[in-house]
């Protein structure tokens, strides 16, 4: 038989068989009283209403337990969503309310087909576990109790059914000191049964109805106060007012560099010696309100840093939160509280210690040595002498970002720029412009690297305010009426502009030197700024890389000679301006981009990632290469 026909039969009737199984009319069912009474007491419904909300998500949701059944081979990270499904009646008791829901435990498992066919529903079904749950909740007391099973597979394959009660406590109207939901999922099985797991305690932070939730920690006053003894004076961007804050923290993870104190003594909020201190802090606001500009934040510490929304968070090292942004400073404040007693989910645990500040603003000034968009520090109220206190601590975004926020671009290599960058003379056809950010190959000896180079500001304003104002605006000839294809266009004249630069794999380019700026995830960038001539297509600048030990070498010279007439190639060089035997000193980078047009790109049968900016397509040079060279390709000479 067709080994692909053979894998089918045996997938389906596997799958069918096991609902088979699933659905075995033996079972019995729950009983509401004998498991809730004492925490919830059944009530009898009367007339329906149509609802429906979540109190445990992915990305504010966290567990423990659930051995037996969540222990993996090999081990997976687990995520929670618990969710009523639209079924919410009204009973013969004043403030209870029975409820149908759905919780759900997953992973992000891709499937992958196992060898013997035997394990395929087992492979495929333990990566998704759902319980049925039926019960009542009672909003006088904020407590919910609940019954129901999951079918559920052995390692073996064998189907299981999992009884369980659910016990949670919520609020119905809310505020940041009750706003934590906590509880238990205990299986209704003895210890000693094949179908046991051990109970699932779990902390939560649900998005409620904003006619629901009060925010009171946070005050600008408060806010004020501390910002006025830590920020530096007019140090906010000016033109915050024309943004959605609420669309820039809402539902999305945004992590910074923290940065402490020389020789720190005390600067763990939880508990942690100095040499085990975080390095990466993240914001997620789990709701907004655009009406008094007040957030309220998850604050995650963290040596992770990229936080993926289906990763629970840890509430051993998170804070819980309130923001104001005070439009007149363009100031954000966050006033934060510990999870205490976590343990004991039905009882202690709660939210309290709210003495921790965080304070964040948006620079107005950016330059070559100052490439982040974001700086804030971490306060506290407590004196300096209270056990738990702790030294201010600094963070900022990552250097290098593409978001402007509205600030200006300040230019301080220009003169160094005049010296290393001669005037070319005006040679043939016409070049092509357009290319604000492409994709390059790197070469050192016989290694290649890929990297990137985009422009981050033209003039004193960023490409992205640009691009929002009028996505056909050129920002290099603002006095000209805007063109359909600026890549044809013809003005002569010269500009300044910034470039954010990285390169790859700098560990097998063999370069010492470069290693001694190179990120964790084994990246060099450079920032760098320069002038580019529209009458010879060159763009020279000078760059600077941050070093390991906070200093900046900015002896390093950067070229890119792009295109003309029908030419496609933007050729480059990377060089070291500092002398052969200065320890700083590395052997010229030279780079290569393809850039086609609108037309070939349409005309491309390759599925890639580029990006689209300035009227202009630069694909990455692999794929160019595949489809006009079949593969064969030598760098250029």
């Amino acid at each position: 038989m067709n080994p692909l026909l053979l894998y089918l039969f045996h997938f389906f009737f596997t799958l069918f068989t096991s609902k088979a199984c699933f659905s075995s009319p033996t079972q019995l069912p729950i009983s509401y009283s004998d498991q809730c009474n004492s925490y919830v007491p059944e009530a009898i419904p009367t007339d329906t209403m149509f609802t429906s909300f979540s109190l445990l998500e992915p990305a504010t949701s966290h567990y423990t337990g659930g051995q037996n059944i969540l222990d993996q081979d090999p081990p997976l990270q687990w995520s929670i969503l618990f969710q009523t499904n639209g079924n919410l009646f009204r009973t013969n008791v004043i403030d209870t309310y029975k409820i149908q829901a759905q919780l759900r435990f997953y992973s992000s498992y891709t499937y992958d087909p196992p060898s013997n066919f035997t394990n395929i529903m087992s492979n495929y079904t333990r990566h998704s576990l759902e319980f049925n749950l039926d019960g009542f909740w009672s909003a006088s007391t904020s407590k919910l109790c609940m019954v129901g099973s999951a079918h559920w597979l052995t390692k073996q394959g064998n189907p299981l059914t999992l009884k369980a009660v659910l016990k949670l406590k919520f609020a119905h109207f809310i505020n940041l000191n009750n706003s934590l939901v906590s509880g238990i999922l205990e299986s209704l099985a003895s210890p000693n049964d094949f179908d046991y797991f051990v109970p699932i305690s779990m902390l939560g932070f649900p998005i409620v109805d904003l006619l629901k939730y009060k925010y009171t920690l946070v005050s600008n006053e408060e806010c004020n106060l501390a910002i006025s003894k830590t920020k530096p004076v007019q140090d906010s961007v000016t033109s915050m007012k024309s943004l959605d804050i609420c669309s820039i923290f809402t539902q999305v993870f945004i992590t910074y560099k923290l940065k402490y104190p020389n020789n720190c003594k005390n600067c763990s909020l939880f508990g942690q010696d100095h040499g085990n201190l975080p390095a990466f802090m993240s914001l997620y606001a789990i709701q907004c309100s655009r009406e008094d500009n007040k957030l309220r934040f998850l604050v995650e510490f963290q040596d992770r840093r990229f936080t993926s929304y289906d990763l629970s968070f840890q509430p051993g090292i998170s804070l819980i939160g309130e923001g104001t942004w005070n439009e007149r400073k363009d100031e954000l404040c966050i006033v934060a509280c510990r999870i205490l007693n976590q343990s004991d989910p039905l009882g202690s645990a709660r939210v309290g210690d709210c003495s921790i500040g965080l304070t964040l603003w948006f620079p107005a000034v950016r330059s070559i040595m100052r490439t982040h968009t974001t700086e804030g520090q971490i306060w506290t109220t407590k004196l300096t002498d209270d056990l738990g206190s702790f030294r201010m601590a600094n963070f900022q975004s990552f250097d290098h970002s593409e978001e402007s926020y509205g600030a200006k671009y300040k230019y301080t290599q220009m003169e160094k720029v005049k010296r290393v960058c001669p005037k070319k003379k005006h040679v043939g056809d016409k070049y092509r412009l357009g290319y604000c950010s492409f994709g390059m190959f790197v070469k050192h000896n016989n290694m290649v690297s890929s990297g990137k180079a985009a422009s981050v500001f033209m003039g004193s304003r960023g490409l992205n305010d640009y691009l929002v104002v009028n996505p056909n605006f050129s920002p290099w000839q603002e006095a000209v009426p805007p063109a359909t294809n600026i890549s044809t266009m013809t003005y002569r004249r010269s500009f300044e502009i910034s470039f954010m630069l990285n390169i790859s794999s700098i560990s097998r380019s063999k370069i010492s030197s470069l290693s001694l700026s190179s990120t964790d995830d084994d990246r060099v960038e450079i920032s760098a700024e320069g002038v580019y001539d529209d009458e010879t297509g060159q763009l020279c600048m000078v760059g600077c890389r941050s070093l390991k030990n906070a200093s900046f070498d900015c002896e390093i010279l950067v070229r890119f000679q792009f295109p003309q007439g029908e030419e496609s190639l933007i050729k480059g060089n990377i060089e070291s301006l500092r002398e052969k035997n200065d320890v700083l000193y590395f052997e010229n980078l030279d780079t290569v981009s393809f850039a086609i047009s609108g037309t070939e790109a349409r005309e491309s049968r390759w599925r890639v990632d580029f990006v689209i900016v300035c009227g202009g397509l630069v694909f990455a040079a692999i794929v160019f290469l595949q489809q006009r060279f079949g593969g064969r390709f030598m760098f250029p000479k």
